[in-house]
């Protein structure tokens, strides 16, 4: 099974896959012997351990298995520098460290040595270790400060201080073994940086690995390497609580995303998108209104780019803004997220899709004002699907079925209850005020606009009514407009769909508190594109 399941290539994927296995009753390990150790093998012997662990238990079944795998420190130690050529096994065989006993303080310091000098220090080996040998040295040291300590002497006194590293930096021709040594140290620096209850203390350590390791790398002619100082940098941002770092670095950030290598823009787009959530906007302008709107700008732009994994780091990063009221309230922004939801040209990117057909639905029903905001954009959505030019990709859309959604949206049984706010009340009659808008531009539609004019009538008669004391007066206007609207009407399927909705209010109006709606779907047969 091991075998088919190709656990070099699906590591964690198998790792699940056998956690299930064993998790049943009666399911034992197979003997397995240290010394002729397979990616199969450690595999498998990892998810054992992680599906009969027990803290509490000293002799529960994965406590046995991994004693007697690795009777002591010293014995774990060998097997792991044995095979330090074989990957996967080693990433494994340091997975099986949180299981072990490091009570013995002769043997902490023997597999602290281990990882030091023969893992993280190593750049040889590939990167992939670097976040389980990072996990292993913070459970071998006294505490997390020692574990960072420890780190950022690997960072300067081991790796740095390899001869050529200065040139490295540069760009200028090194060996190959000073390349290496720097990408090892950028990697590191990340994941230090990665270290959790961050604070002052850790800043302070940084700042020298930042100045001597990552800044000299940030003219760098690989990408790749450019890409690794924009997260260390943005991850620096992040443990500065104050936010001071993150105004000093984000005209670094915002000339990465206009004038760098995509993958660097994607790696700058999303630090500015983390920073603006974890600090706002108006805390990283300087004062200045022109820098926020240059930033928004310079985000905004790639909405409309020819990449497409750059316009969904966006579409990604302007979800998460607007959910949590991050963002000045500009109703334009959620039109073209609504736009490139239905447009075709994204129909093929399914991460950008998948992230927007579950932001919608959230975004509605986390406020009442989001729901105030996607009235804002109902009409001028529409309008701007059905006069799309011949040949655009929007003009293929249907725009009823973008109505049909943004109706959807607006429901006020689409709503979470804990988050209800001063808006509700605004919210409670959209539907009333979006026929309204509607029905003010059927009247006003010239007569050779048909084609809007049948979109608009059908939409009002799925929008959903309910008659109160405070919108009596709402409703009889409605009336009073879809009489006008009905009689100038010259097309006979656009009178009857007007006059279904007349008929509906005369009769709510006659039937208070009864709720009265058109064939509206509900979200589980919501118009998806």
């Amino acid at each position: 099974l091991a075998g088919l399941l190709d656990v070099e290539t699906y590591e964690e994927v198998s790792v699940m896959a056998f956690k299930a296995v064993f998790a049943g009753k009666g399911v034992e390990l197979p003997g397995i012997d240290v010394n002729e150790l397979t990616p199969e093998a450690v595999v498998v012997m990892r998810a054992f351990c992680a599906a009969k662990w027990d803290k509490k238990d000293v002799e529960c079944p994965a406590r046995v298995a991994v004693e007697a795998a690795f009777p002591s420190a010293h014995s774990y130690v060998e097997v792991v520098r044995y095979y330090l050529d074989e990957t996967t096994v080693v990433r494994n065989l340091l997975g099986l460290a949180k299981y072990m006993d490091f009570s013995d303080e002769a043997g902490r310091s023997e597999i602290s040595s281990l990882i030091r000098l023969e893992i993280l220090a190593n750049s040889k080996l590939e990167d992939i270790l670097v976040p389980a040998a990072f996990e292993v040295l913070r459970m071998v040291s006294i505490d997390l400060a020692d574990a960072r300590r420890s780190a950022t002497d690997i960072i300067l006194n081991d790796l740095a201080m390899q001869d050529e590293f200065a040139e490295a930096c540069t760009g200028a021709t090194p060996n190959e073994e000073a390349i290496m040594a720097h990408a090892r140290a950028l990697v590191l620096s990340e994941e230090l940086l990665k270290f959790p209850k961050a604070g002052s203390d850790l800043m302070i350590l940084m700042r020298p690995v930042l100045q001597k390791v990552v800044f000299p790398a940030m003219g760098h002619p690989d990408e790749v390497v450019r890409s690794f100082v924009i997260r260390c940098i943005a991850l620096y941002c992040q443990i500065d609580f104050s936010g001071a770092e993150a105004s000093t670095y984000i005209k670094l950030f915002i000339h990465a995303i206009r004038k760098d290598a995509p993958s660097v823009q994607q790696e700058a787009m999303k630090a500015v998108f983390d920073l603006i959530l974890t600090f706002s906007l108006s805390k990283l302008r300087e004062d200045d209104e022109n820098n926020e709107r240059e930033i928004l700008k310079v985000l905004g732009e790639h909405l409309a780019g020819n990449n497409a994994e750059t316009q969904t780091v966006a579409v990604e990063g302007f979800a998460k803004l607007l959910f949590c009221n991050r963002l000045p309230r500009e109703p334009g922004l959620l039109s073209r997220l609504l736009l490139l939801f239905f447009n075709p040209m994204t129909e093929d990117d399914s991460r950008l899709r998948q992230c927007l057909a579950i932001f919608f639905p959230a975004f509605a029903a986390a406020s009442a004002s989001h729901k105030l905001i996607i009235e804002k954009i109902f009409l001028p959505t529409v309008r701007t699907i059905a006069e799309a030019p011949r040949g655009t990709a929007l003009h293929s859309v249907n725009s009823f079925m973008v109505g049909q959604f943004m109706v959807q949206l607006t429901e006020t049984s689409i709503a979470n209850e804990s988050q209800k706010d001063d808006s509700l009340g605004q919210a409670s009659e959209i539907h009333e005020r979006l026929a309204a808008a509607i029905l003010n531009e059927i009247i006003d539609a010239p007569d050779e606009d048909l084609a809007f004019t049948k979109t608009l009538c059908r939409l009002v008669n799925i929008l959903r009514f309910h008659a109160t004391e405070s919108n009596s007066s709402s409703l009889n206007e409605l009336h009073a407009l879809l009489q006008a609207a009905r009689k100038s009407q010259p097309d006979s399927s656009c009178r009857k769909l007007l006059g279904k909705v007349e008929e509906r209010i005369e009769w709510q109006l006659n039937n208070s508190d009864e709720e009265v709606c058109g064939s509206s779907t509900t979200f589980e047969e919501s118009p998806v594109p």
